[in-house]
């Protein structure tokens, strides 16, 4: 069958268009899909998404390399059989799964070789399409192929669209296996996408060029720099969102979509203008006093306003690199330094800062460079910005010494109120726990220190301890998932078995020092502390307990694969019979009552729950959490069912229990907004 030319022509870009959109789309949906699975293996931390970041840019700057070679080194026909027989050795990745994770070295490596592992090969081969069928596009000689670009801003539309639907359509609607299956489908369609594509390019002859000997060095490193600086602010901006919320796609995906709907603007032949660059040098420092001094707006002004400031920048970036941008022989080679620049901006937000700086350091370095290097009074706004940041944390608003600590898993800032009374340990912005140090005349305290904040003697946790050893009758055998301080220690007898499991060597470190906090030296007796996840050590223990408190919802990113079903069941195999299982379920930004429930009764298990409005009379640092006390029978919760204060939670309809394959904290977001 013969084509009118026109129609021909239409159909080959038609056919290319829909080639690089659906590579687009299976290239970002892997992102979060493949992440998520990961999060419960590392203790569901916020820095997953970052070192998954860093991984995703490393194999795109190969898979550009991967293009490059062979756009430049063989025919169009031979790239295209190679490419296809490449495509279906990614089949032998198939259906996606998580790989098992290495024993022994850090978490950034051992995430890095699952991710490796898992998807690698698959991710490669889709990141080469875009640059590959741009070249094969502008090879074939077809109407609109010297100018390619178009191709560029519909990979971005493809990848855009697939990272909205991602937390909106599929996370509620489809578990992982099912995401699994369907991004299967999708490679395999793709394959005879690009089959057809390569047909309709013909038998292009080799390309010689240059290539690196004809960017300039100067060219070269404009193109890496402008790159970086957004991808820098990516990780960055990702971290200080999702670190207060949850390590969850809905949060992963706001930054990286608007990151994408840079490009699309910038290279579909609609610039910014000037409006950009005239606003982001005042949106520069208004971000620098809001990070410098740790000021938060509430929940929803704080995203709105560092997501606008990040699309400014990245925005203002991505201009620059439209502006110098090269011919379309020379594309590979500018996709591989934009790739490079992702890269270097990456790793130095997710893996080198954090090594080298005990605070959130990247995040206000970013907001410097972006500063010098697109206003026009590049060292006044570049230094003004310095010393705004340096300000904030010389000179805290809110406390007089401040000490941080970072890990895998967050900072950790150990502060003293200024007026020298308490001493508080807060991951992120939340207190995880809070000691007495001096009375009010400044004279240092000794002795047995007072749990506060959640944890005070007449609170809900403390009532769920003494019911667990009013029903036992006697010493009680206690296991606590999350350490913070140790303040929970002082709420049990000496007599009583206190074992604390704890993810984060870093926390582990500050609550046995007893210069910091003295709870563990003055009430933990024999306690144990078993590091690791507490799921998976919980699964491999044989320990029975009266009661087993679940203290890690209460703020910052709430590991999810400590509320599902599964999760649960393991909790209830470590209870002894008559025994509590009790979770501490406050939070600022979700709601998670009913999802506690909804899960709980999903297993046959009885529910109550505490959930009182806080006292304005409460002492200093004395908060009223909520909390859930679960157990096998109701005769188990007589003791707490007798006071008015602990309900059976009513389940509104539509309310699912959260399983390892599906789990929705977006709805649990929505639900607390709804709430305040």
């Amino acid at each position: 069958m013969t084509f009118p030319p026109s129609s021909a022509r239409s159909a080959s870009l038609a056919l290319y268009v829909a080639a690089v959109v659906v590579s687009a789309a299976l290239l970002f949906s892997v992102e979060p899909m493949v992440t998520r699975l990961a999060l419960p293996r590392f203790g569901g931390s916020a820095s997953v998404w970052s070192v998954a970041i860093v991984f995703f840019q490393a194999t795109l700057l190969m898979g550009y390399l991967y293009a490059h070679v062979l756009a430049h080194g063989v025919s169009t026909r031979i790239g295209v059989i190679i490419h296809l027989a490449m495509m279906g050795w990614g089949l032998s990745f198939l259906p996606l799964r998580l790989a098992p994770v290495a024993a022994g070295g850090s978490e950034i490596v051992d995430l890095l070789i699952v991710f490796a592992r898992s998807v690698g090969l698959p991710f490669l081969i889709l990141s080469a399409n875009a640059p590959l069928l741009q070249a094969w596009f502008a090879r074939a000689g077809r109407a609109g192929a010297a100018n390619p670009w178009p191709l560029y801003a519909a990979s971005n539309v493809g990848s855009l669209g697939a990272l909205l639907a991602y937390p909106l359509l599929v996370e509620p609607t489809l578990g992982l296996a099912a995401q699994g299956q369907v991004w299967t489908a999708g490679y395999l369609g793709l394959m005879g996408l690009i089959a057809a594509a390569g047909f309709w390019a013909g038998s292009g002859p080799v390309v010689k060029t240059a290539g690196m000997g004809r960017a300039s060095l100067v060219e070269l490193g404009r193109w890496v720099f402008f790159s970086a600086v957004p991808s820098a602010g990516l990780v960055a901006v990702t971290a200080h969102i999702s670190t207060d919320v949850a390590a969850a796609p809905f949060l992963w995906v706001a930054p990286l979509a608007l990151y994408l709907l840079t490009f699309i603007i910038v290279f579909a032949g609609r610039g910014p203008g000037r409006w950009s660059g005239a606003i982001l040098a005042p949106t520069l420092v208004v971000l620098a006093v809001l990070v410098g001094f740790g000021l938060r707006l509430g929940l929803v002004v704080d995203i709105v306003v560092h997501l606008a400031g990040f699309f400014l920048l990245a925005l203002a970036c991505h201009a620059r690199l439209a502006e110098l941008r090269p011919q379309p022989e020379r594309l590979t080679v500018f996709y591989l330094a934009m790739s490079l620049g992702g890269m270097v901006g990456g790793i130095f937000s997710a893996l080198v800062a954090p090594r080298f700086f005990s605070f959130v350091a990247e995040y206000p370095l970013v907001l410097v460079a972006a500063a010098f290097a697109l206003s026009r009074w590049r060292w006044p706004m570049a230094g003004l910005i310095g010393c705004l940041v340096v300000a904030g944390w010389l000179l805290p608003l809110d406390a007089s010494k401040r000490e941080t600590r970072r890990s895998f898993y967050g900072v950790h800032t150990i502060e003293e109120t200024r007026d020298g009374q308490y001493r508080t340990l807060r991951h992120g912005r939340e207190i995880h726990g809070a000691q007495r140090i001096r009375d009010a005349a400044g004279r240092a305290l000794t002795g047995q220190p007072d749990p506060l904040t959640y944890y005070h003697e007449d609170g809900p946790i403390s009532e769920a301890i003494d019911a667990a050893r009013q029903k036992a009758g006697r010493p009680i055998r206690a296991g606590v998932v999350g350490l913070g301080t140790g303040s929970m220690a002082c709420l049990f007898e000496k007599s009583e078995g206190q074992d604390f499991y704890e993810i984060d060597p870093e926390i582990v470190s500050i609550a046995r020092d007893n210069k910091l906090f003295g709870f563990l030296s003055a009430c933990g007796g024999d306690a144990r502390v078993i590091e690791g996840d507490a799921r998976l050590t919980l699964q491999a223990s044989s320990a029975r307990y009266d009661i087993l408190i679940i203290d890690a919802f209460s703020s910052d990113a709430i590991p999810a694969h400590l509320l599902t079903r599964e999760a649960m069941d393991v909790y209830m195999q470590r209870l002894a019979p008559g025994g509590l299982l009790v979770m501490h379920i406050s939070n600022n930004h979700l709601r998670l009552n009913e999802i506690v429930a909804a899960t709980a009764t999903s297993l046959g298990l009885k529910v109550l729950i505490h959930d009182e409005l806080e006292d304005e009379a409460a002492p200093r640092l004395v908060y009223q959490p909520t909390v859930a006390a679960i157990a096998r029978e109701e005769a188990d919760l007589a003791p707490l069912a007798a006071q008015e204060e602990w309900a059976r939670p009513d389940l509104p309809p539509g309310v699912k229990p959260w399983t390892d394959d599906t789990s929705n904290l977006l709805g649990a977001l929505l639900a607390k907004i709804r709430e305040d």
